[in-house]
């Protein structure tokens, strides 16, 4: 700890207690209800007994929101020992375990907008860029970058729309559908630009560890111009009086990217006599919000978890229902089956339209080694090492 002391067992355990305690609002919470005890057994061995088989469990305990705490503090790699609103001064504590002179010693640390630090690090100001989505991808298209210095991580996980409106017209789960039906995903693609980004029509990548396959909607084998016709039909049936267009609020994250992305997703439902208005994240006045999240594992409990009612979706119970009952499952086999059961009934109700898989990107200075392109799009610091001579 920060006073010198030994992180102990019971330590641990109390850190991991309080982050699933009934007043926990850790947002791994819901994943860890297997969990029935954690308690330090000596100094070093922590126990942590489980209700039900959780093949995925150690995949979250490895989480940042699970970290090891003791008074809101940690035990990371680095100290801080400067901060502003923008930036951080590092300095790495001592490791016997690795006393390599090649180790980071000094980091600063900057949050910036994608525009500045690309500029900063095509100027060899920066060594690393990190966290880079689909809302700032055309910043690094208009940089011409050199293609050794862009990195992309493999992730999994949520890249669509959730529908979160009370709206008369969105309660219906036909329109919900035809809004997701309408989106041309391929034209999507094409215009990010994304180097193969893998477009999705389902809420699960896989099966993982589901008993089927990711459950399909009906319509996702007809083509697109069906698809827009059964959509337009649809919306038509809602019998405006007015003969106006249907109109949704559309919450997007800011950067070029998302003007990108809404102005494909206008054009598509424009094509079905929809009408879309942009509107800031967190407006009261959202129908639709983007989710972009990476799945801290490989359990299709997260992402249905995502998508179910707790969440604030436009949903009905069913899909929860049988989430919470593969929760309590007292073996693998029934938990797969009815994790199975609440993806079909997750994607019946149709309150997400999947576009794709996140897009997470980096730049990185060939000479910093040790970064490394991994699924959970997660890069420590302490396990980098720094380019030769002097930089930031």
């Amino acid at each position: 700890w920060r006073d010198g002391s030994q992180v102990t067992a019971d330590d641990v355990a109390r850190s991991l207690n309080r982050a699933i305690s009934a007043q926990s609002r850790n947002p791994l919470k819901p994943l860890l209800s297997a969990i029935d005890s954690v308690v330090g057994m000596t100094g070093q061995v922590v126990e942590i007994r489980l209700k039900t088989p959780r093949p995925n469990l150690l995949q979250l305990l490895a989480q940042p929101e699970l970290s090891i705490r003791r008074n809101g503090a940690g035990v990371g790699s680095f100290r801080i020992t400067r901060m502003t609103a923008t930036n951080a001064q590092l300095v790495m504590l001592s490791n016997d375990d690795d006393p390599s002179p090649t180790s980071i010693e000094n980091v600063t640390l900057r949050a910036e907008r994608a525009t500045l630090a690309t500029a900063r690090f095509m100027a060899g100001k920066a060594d690393l860029v990190t966290g880079g989505t689909a809302a700032n991808w055309p910043v690094v298209l208009a940089a011409t970058m050199r293609a050794n210095r862009v990195r992309f991580d493999p992730v999994q996980g949520l890249f669509g729309l959730a529908i979160v409106s009370k709206n008369r017209a969105l309660a219906n789960r036909e329109v919900r559908e035809a809004l997701a039906m309408a989106v041309d995903r391929d034209a999507m693609v094409s215009a990010l630009d994304f180097p193969n980004w893998g477009i999705t029509k389902t809420i699960l990548p896989s099966q993982l560890d589901s008993a089927l396959p990711p459950s399909k909607p009906d319509w996702v084998d007809k083509p697109l111009s069906q698809r827009r016709s059964d959509a337009a039909q649809r919306i038509a049936a809602l019998g405006n009086p007015a003969r106006s267009n249907l109109v949704v609020r559309v919450a997007l994250p800011q950067g070029p990217g998302m003007r990108i992305l809404f102005a494909r997703l206008a054009d598509d439902w424009r094509r079905i006599g929809v009408t879309a208005v942009s509107v800031r994240m967190g407006s009261p006045d959202t129908d639709l919000k983007l989710i972009d999240a990476v799945a801290p594992n490989t359990s299709a409990n997260w992402y249905l978890t995502q998508l179910s009612c707790a969440a604030g979706l436009v949903c009905d119970s069913a899909g929860d229902a049988n989430l919470i009952a593969s929760r309590a499952a007292d073996t693998l086999a029934v938990r797969s089956a009815r994790i199975a059961d609440a993806d079909a009934a997750t994607v019946a109700r149709a309150s997400f339209i999947p576009l794709g898989a996140p897009i997470r990107w980096s730049l990185v200075d060939p000479a910093l080694t040790g970064w490394k392109e991994n699924s959970l799009a997660a890069h420590p610091l302490s396990e980098l090492r720094p380019p030769r001579g002097p930089g930031p």
